[in-house]
């Protein structure tokens, strides 16, 4: 069984990907992630050896690939974190879990989380080590949330099984990697196996380097690496199924092949621009992110042959992982209006969110540009909420903060209302951002810890809550607007039901 993980280095990244498209990982960050496979026995590092690399070819154009859509949301963020049967996405407030062919959203999981969620922020995640999740989150989950540019607030977060809990620094998750100096401003990317085997890649002062543990080792044996220019590792990637089969791919565009207990220089199908990232599925498939206007996908077989494995059309790449034969890549449409999840695998109930789906507006939500000091999102409970979808666990449509006349009457004309109880929820009032330092713009989020009343409803389904949302919005267009939310509802009374 493949273990897929990221873990903790000096510095350390969680996965992201930008609002629309892949945001990869800032230089100060690291990525890990932690395969295990069966496939062949570990290799001592020897003498290695540099390589010539070939002129670069240009790749025949394959049939196009089955890619499915299953996640689709506008104007946001998306965070994947892929683990061996599936992955975890997140989009603001959207949190759910891939397994098989299944998409689950429990809201359950934003306990915990900060309010600016739902402010144009986003959130990343990192398993914890050895991972295996059925339908739940598993406990000791990583993660970071952030909004706006880089003054804006941000929050380390850890899961404990229950709730999102604050944490001051991030855990060390691999003691050898304390036996290996580094600087604050040196980048890092790790890789570790469930047999012991450590790997680590490390950018100091725009010179690369690597290094491996063997089991059981506390000392690390240093790797001779091809002379190529990589400046950062920003947006590297460092993977591999086997301690005897290891990937490098950089920005520039460098890919590095270890093999034969050695790490040699391979041709890449495309120049110019920039590279995003790569994976390798269990048979040894390099799949690689080149981008230029547009994001294109590229596949090396395991015998070194390149084709393009081609999205769909007016779609771009932006960073492909992997999970044993699974493929995700993360995407967006042409005009970067819309962020897609895309795989090979299809599942039963896709997420495609609307604008008018989500917590907050995307256009208005966010302080990317400090000119918002308070979003007021929707809220049913002291959790933040997240966007209602087909597959969330637990629905609650939010109608306004008060019962009007003219909301219940427009209620009693919409049929799918009927019989269905009017409750009073309580949520909260939103906060506003403060300047904890006056001399500098650093931001933060100060919660109004204010509870505030709300009229909603427990729609019997997706399709039925949807469609008294629609309605409301065609009946009552200059009303508050409902939304239907993915949310656990603090109830303080039952208002009755709605009657025709």
């Amino acid at each position: 069984m493949q273990v897929l993980s990221r873990h903790a280095a000096f510095p350390l990244w969680f996965l992201a990907l930008a609002t629309g498209c892949a945001q990869a990982p800032s230089p100060h960050r690291v990525v890990t992630v932690v395969p295990q496979s069966s496939a062949g026995p570990s290799t001592t590092p020897s003498a290695m050896q540099t390589s010539s690399v070939a002129v670069v070819p240009v790749p025949p154009v394959s049939e196009p690939e089955g890619w499915f859509t299953l996640v689709s949301v506008p104007g946001q963020s998306l965070s994947l974190a892929p683990f061996a049967d599936g992955a975890f996405v997140a989009s603001q407030s959207l949190l759910a879990i891939i397994h098989g062919a299944q998409i689950r959203q429990d809201p359950e999981w934003l306990d915990g989380l900060p309010e600016y969620i739902n402010w144009g922020g986003s959130l990343t995640l990192d398993l914890a080590p050895n991972a295996a999740p059925k339908l739940g989150l598993p406990q000791g989950t990583q993660g970071e949330a952030h909004v706006g540019n880089r003054h804006g607030p941000s929050s380390l977060l850890t899961w404990n099984g229950r709730k999102w809990v604050r944490s001051v620094t991030r855990p060390r998750i691999d003691p050898r990697l304390s036996t290996l100096r580094a600087l604050p401003s040196d980048e890092q990317l790790e890789l570790r196996f469930a047999t012991g085997e450590l790997f680590v890649m490390r950018s100091a002062s725009g010179k690369l380097a690597a290094y491996r543990f063997d089991p059981g080792s506390t000392s690390a044996a240093s790797m001779i690496l091809p002379a190529v220019e990589t400046e950062s590792l920003y947006r590297a990637s460092l993977v591999g199924n086997s301690p005897a089969e290891l990937w490098f791919c950089s920005r520039e565009g460098t890919i590095l092949q270890y093999r034969d207990a050695r790490w040699s220089e391979v041709a890449a199908p495309r120049q110019g621009s920039f590279a995003s990232n790569c994976a390798v599925t269990a048979d040894g498939s390099l799949f690689w992110v080149h981008v230029d206007t547009r994001g294109s996908l590229f596949k090396r077989d395991p015998d070194g042959h390149w084709t393009d494995a081609r999205i769909p059309e007016r779609q771009s790449a932006d960073a492909v992982y992997a999970s044993g034969d699974r493929l995700w890549v993360t995407a967006a449409h042409e005009d970067r209006s819309v962020a897609l999840l895309l795989s090979n695998l299809a599942v039963t109930n896709p997420i495609e969110l609307a604008g008018e789906q989500l917590p907050a507006d995307a256009n208005e939500a966010g302080i990317p540009g400090l000119d918002a000091d308070v979003i007021d999102v929707p809220s049913v409970s002291a959790i933040p909420a997240g966007p209602g979808t087909e597959a969330c666990t637990s629905l609650v449509l939010w109608l306004g903060l008060t019962a009007s006349p003219e909301l219940l009457a427009a209620l009693r004309r919409i049929p799918e209302a009927r019989d269905v109880e009017l409750l009073q929820v309580v949520g909260m009032a939103p906060g506003k951002v403060i300047y904890p330092i006056q001399s500098r713009p650093f931001m933060d989020i100060l919660p109004s810890r204010k509870p505030r009343s709300a009229v909603a409803l427990v729609p019997p389904s997706f399709d039925q809550g949807r469609a008294i949302e629609q309605a409301l919005v065609a009946a009552l267009p200059n009303a508050e607007k409902p939304h239907l939310l993915c949310a656990v509802p603090r109830i303080a009374k039952h208002l009755g039901q709605v009657s025709h």
